[in-house]
């Protein structure tokens, strides 16, 4: 196993250090967290290609303690998804992680047991490639992207039906999405939103 790189590196006044370098793996998504269960930090990542898991390392013991191979075999995920820092009613409790399967379902897996504990599609529609999923800033609904060749589009799901709150399909190829979690201080504090959509597709 790759040890991580503790030298900071700097250049053009950014600083960062190498957390994670292993071959056989490529994560489409990483997000660090203060594991609930232990309160040792964590990187949860997502590999929609080689692994076709969602798996978490420890940063302290430089170590992949667990790993999860997403169901199905329609689509390349999961490409984003998360650690449930603490309890959702109707998804899961606290360190269990939510993502996306290969049959365009999401899914939350039980971290202790490795069992499935909520498998389901978006109600009232069926995606083309259910790409990302994120938890809402109400904690109360999901953000997902569809990352379809005709477009694609972003919806907000509530949980646990999954039925679409509002769908929008003004941003073209969008998948990676991320909550708005600051505002800059010299300039317009409001984005006009709660979240950022990455689109690929060339404007």
């Amino acid at each position: 196993m790759y040890k991580s790189d503790t030298k900071k590196y700097g250049g053009a006044g950014l600083v960062y250090k190498v957390l994670f370098n292993e071959r056989g793996f490529t994560p489409h998504y990483a997000e660090d967290v203060r594991d609930p269960i232990d309160n040792k930090q964590k990187l949860v990542m997502f590999d929609p290609h080689t692994r076709r898991s969602a798996f978490i390392y420890d940063v302290q013991e430089e170590e992949i303690e667990w790993e999860f191979v997403v169901p199905g075999q329609e689509v390349a995920n999961p490409h984003q998804g998360f650690l449930l820092k603490s309890d959702i009613d109707g998804l899961g409790k606290a360190g269990d992680i939510c993502c996306t399967d290969r049959n365009n379902k999401i899914v939350v897996i039980d971290r202790k047991s490795k069992d499935i504990i909520f498998h389901k599609k978006p109600a009232k529609w069926d995606p083309v490639w259910l790409h990302c999923v994120h938890l809402g800033a109400d904690r109360k609904s999901l953000i997902v992207t569809d990352y379809s060749k005709m477009g694609g589009f972003i919806a907000k799901l509530d949980i646990p039906s999954l039925t679409n709150h509002w769908k929008r399909t003004n941003i073209r190829k969008p998948s990676k999405i991320s909550t708005i979690a600051g505002r800059g201080l010299f300039h317009n504090p409001s984005f006009g939103g709660e979240y950022l959509i990455c689109s690929n597709k060339e404007i």
